[in-house]
C-alpha cells in the first residue's frame, strides 16, 4: 500500500511537470510510511529532463539518503532505489527532487521501526549471499578428490554437505598407538561401534557416514572422552531452548549458546547434529513449531551448527596422504577452509533473516561468527594433523578406509530430499515464483544427470581447461558480482531484482557443472596442468595470489 501511495504521488508529479505547474504550489504532498530496513523504489521519466533529476531523502544531521537510478526502459522511465537502513532515525523526511532550475518536496515520508524482514525488499544482501552460496557451492562441486574413497562415483558427488568421505589408509603405526589405549574392553567396544556403524551406512547415506565419523579423530586421542561431544551437544540444545525466547523466533536472541553449539560442531558435527535434535525437541514439546517459517528457522540452526565442518572437508581434505607436495598442499588445507568456511559461516547466521523473516539481533554478529569460526576450523586441522600422526592405526580403524558404495536408490532418495530442502529453503528468499523453480533446477540438474546417466564420455582436455577450486571460486563469483551489478542496474523493482538476482546468480555454477560432468578426469598418469613437475614454480608462485584475491573477495575489499 506504501508503495503504491508513493508511485501515485510521484505521477502526480510527473504530470504536474508535463503540464508546467510548480510543485512548491500544490496543495497537497503524499504522506507515505517506510520501514527501515528495507528497498524503496519509484518510477521516473518519459522525457529528456529526467536524466538530469537527483533524488533524495532528507535526513538528520546530514545524513541524506540518495536514490540510485536504473537504465532507461523502453518508453523512458527509470526506476530509482534507496535502501532504509536498520540503524536509520525514526521519524518524518521530506523526499526532494532536484533539478538544474529548482528543488522541489514531493512526498513526506514516516520512518518507521522494522515489523519484520522480507527478502525481496532487500536485494542487495539477498543478491550478496547469492552470489557467495553458488559460487562456494561451484568450488565444492569442484573438488574431484579421491583421497581415503573406493569408487570414482562417490569423489563426484556435487553436493556441498555430501562431501569426501574423509578417511585415508595410513598402514603404520604412531607411537600413541603403542600405548595400547584400545586393550581396555570398553574402549574397544567404542571403538567397534563407531567402526560398524560407520561402515554399515555407507551404503545408505554418505552424509550421515560422514556426520557419524566426524568425531573419530576425537576418539583416537582422547578415547572415551572424545566420545562424549555428543552428550555435550545434546547439554548445550537443551539449556539453548532453556534460555531462550522460544514462544515469538526459534533463533536464540543471544549469541553465546548459537556460537557454543557452532564451535563444538566444528570439532564434531555429530555433536552439533545432536545439539541441533535436542533444541529442536525442546521446541517440540513446548509447542513453538506453528509455523513454517519457525521450521526453516530451526533448520537453518541445524545447518549451522553441523554443516560447516563438512564443507571444510569438501573444499580441502581434514587428513592428506603424505606425498611429494604433502608440505605445500597442507598449508592450503590450513588456510583455505579457515578463510572461506569462515566467512560461509557469517552468510548462514545472515541468512536466519531470510528464513524467519525476523530480523535476528544474532545477524549483527556474524562477522564475529566468522572470525571465531575460522579461528576454530584451523585448530580442527591442527588436531586432525596430531592424529594423523600419533595415532595413525586407531584413526584408521575408527574410519575405516575401504568402504561400500552408497546404494543407487539411496542416492535418489538423498536427489529428492535435496530438491524438497532447497524448495523448502528458498520459498522463504523468492516466494512462489518461476525464479524458484529455475533456481533449484539448476542447483539440482548436474547430479540428477550424473545420477541417471552414470556412464557418460570423459574429455580430458575440458577437464584441464574448467577452473576449480580456487581459481574456479574467483571465476564464479566474479561472474556473480558482475551479474548483481548488471541486474542492479535493469529498470526493474526490488522484489523483482532479489528474484532475478537468485536465477542469474546460480547461472555461472550450473553451466560449469554441466560441462564437468564430461570433465570428471585427466588422461591416464596425468593431473592438472599446473600441477605438472615442469609448472610446480607457476603453481607455488600463484597459489598465495589466488588465495589473496579471493579472501578480498570473500571479504567485500574487492568488488
Amino acid at each position: 500500500m506504501g508503495k503504491r501511495r508513493f508511485l501515485q504521488g510521484f505521477t502526480w508529479f510527473f504530470l504536474a511537470t508535463l503540464c508546467s505547474i510548480s510543485a512548491a504550489s500544490a496543495t497537497e504532498i503524499p504522506n507515505l510510511s517506510w520501514e527501515r530496513g528495507r528497498e524503496q523504489s519509484i518510477t521516473l521519466g518519459g522525457n529528456t529532463s529526467s536524466q538530469l533529476w537527483s533524488i533524495s531523502l532528507a535526513g538528520p544531521e546530514g545524513r541524506d539518503l540518495f536514490f540510485s537510478k536504473s537504465s532507461a526502459n523502453q518508453s523512458g522511465f527509470f526506476v530509482y532505489h534507496v535502501f532504509i537502513p536498520l540503524d536509520y532515525p525514526v521519524g518524518t523526511y521530506d523526499i526532494k527532487v532536484k533539478s538544474p532550475t529548482e528543488e522541489n518536496v514531493v512526498a513526506h515520508v514516516q520512518i518507521e521501526l522494522a515489523q519484520n524482514y522480507d527478502p525481496l525488499s532487500d536485494p542487495k544482501a539477498v543478491g550478496g549471499l547469492a552470489v557467495l552460496a553458488f559460487s562456494l557451492l561451484s568450488a565444492f562441486a569442484s573438488s574431484n578428490r579421491t583421497e581415503g574413497n573406493t569408487s570414482g562415483e562417490k569423489s563426484e558427488t556435487l553436493d556441498s554437505l555430501e562431501g569426501e568421505y574423509h578417511s585415508i589408509k595410513i598402514a603404520r603405526r604412531g607411537w600413541f598407538d603403542r600405548l595400547g589405549l584400545g586393550r581396555s574392553r570398553f574402549i574397544f567396544f567404542l571403538d567397534e561401534y563407531r567402526h560398524i556403524i560407520t561402515y554399515e551406512l555407507s551404503p545408505k547415506s554418505s552424509l550421515l557416514q560422514r556426520i557419524f565419523a566426524d568425531g573419530s579423530y576425537l576418539q583416537a586421542l582422547l578415547g572415551p572422552i572424545g566420545a562424549l561431544t555428543p552428550i555435550a551437544g545434546i547439554v548445550l540444545g537443551f539449556f539453548c531452548g532453556v534460555h531462550s525466547d522460544s514462544a515469538t523466533n526459534v533463533v536464540p536472541v543471544g549469541a553465546g549458546f548459537v556460537l557454543a553449539i557452532l564451535l563444538l560442531g566444528l570439532f564434531d558435527s555429530m555433536a552439533g547434529l545432536f545439539a541441533a535434535l535436542s533444541y529442536g525437541l525442546y521446541l517440540l514439546v513446548h509447542g513453538d513449531f506453528t509455523s513454517a517459517l519457525q521450521i526453516r528457522g530451526f533448520l537453518g540452526l541445524a545447518v549451522l551448527w553441523c554443516g560447516p565442518i563438512l564443507a571444510a572437508n569438501k573444499l580441502r581434505p581434514l587428513r592428506r596422504v603424505a606425498s611429494e607436495n604433502y608440505r605445500w598442499e597442507r598449508a592450503g588445507d590450513f588456510i583455505i577452509p579457515t578463510l572461506f568456511i569462515g566467512f560461509s559461516v557469517k552468510a548462514m547466521v545472515l541468512a536466519l533473516n531470510g528464513f524467519t523473516h525476523v530480523h535476528n539481533p544474532i545477524t549483527t554478529h556474524a562477522n564475529q561468527f566468522a572470525l571465531i569460526a575460522g579461528g576454530s576450523i584451523l585448530l580442527r586441522y591442527v588436531f586432525e594433523e596430531c592424529a594423523i600422526r600419533a595415532t595413525p592405526a586407531r584413526l584408521e580403524y575408527l574410519s575405516p578406509p575401504v568402504t561400500p558404495e552408497i546404494q543407487r536408490h539411496y542416492k535418489v532418495i538423498a536427489l529428492v530430499n535435496k530438491v524438497i530442502l532447497y524448495l523448502f529453503f528458498m520459498y522463504g528468499f523468492l516466494g512462489w515464483s518461476w525464479q524458484l523453480g529455475v533456481s533449484i533446477a539448476f542447483l539440482v540438474f548436474p547430479s540428477a544427470c550424473q545420477l541417471l546417466f552414470p556412464q557418460r564420455p570423459n574429455f580430458s582436455m575440458l577437464f584441464q581447461i574448467l577452473p576449480s577450486g580456487i581459481p574456479g571460486l574467483i571465476f564464479t563469483n566474479l561472474l556473480g558480482l558482475l551479474t548483481l551489478i548488471w541486474v542492479n542496474s535493469l529498470p526493474i523493482f526490488s522484489a523483482d531484482k532479489t528474484q532475478t538476482i537468485f536465477v542469474l546468480a546460480a547461472l555461472p555454477g550450473f553451466l560449469i557443472g554441466i560441462l564437468r560432468l564430461f570433465a570428471r578426469s585427466p588422461k591416464a598418469g596425468d593431473r592438472r596442468w599446473y600441477m605438472r613437475d615442469k609448472n610446480k614454480v607457476l603453481y607455488r608462485a600463484s597459489g598465495p595470489i589466488f588465495i589473496t584475491v579471493a579472501a578480498l573477495m570473500t571479504l567485500g575489499v574487492l568488488p
